[in-house]
């Protein structure tokens, strides 16, 4: 890995950004998986937390046994 990036922390960053601009305004947690390029659904359970926590989504509720959640706004860096 280049040393800029590890001290930085830019590319991970940027990472996050697209994939939370690729979700649509209301997903679920297999658009997480699609949209951040994850294999496990632990993995997006993870993201949406920390998404929670940051402000950027909201939970909506639950829609055919599948909790919904919403974007608040863009992500920029």
């Amino acid at each position: 890995m280049n040393n800029d990036v590890q001290f930085t922390g830019k590319r991970h960053q940027q990472k996050s950004v697209d994939g939370y601009n690729r979700l649509p305004d209301v997903f679920t947690k297999e658009d997480v998986m699609k949209c951040f390029g994850y294999d496990r659904m632990n993995s997006a359970e993870v993201k949406l937390k920390r998404l929670k926590d940051y402000g950027a989504v909201e939970k909506i509720g639950v829609v055919d046994g599948k909790t919904k959640y919403r974007k608040k706004n863009e992500m920029m860096l």
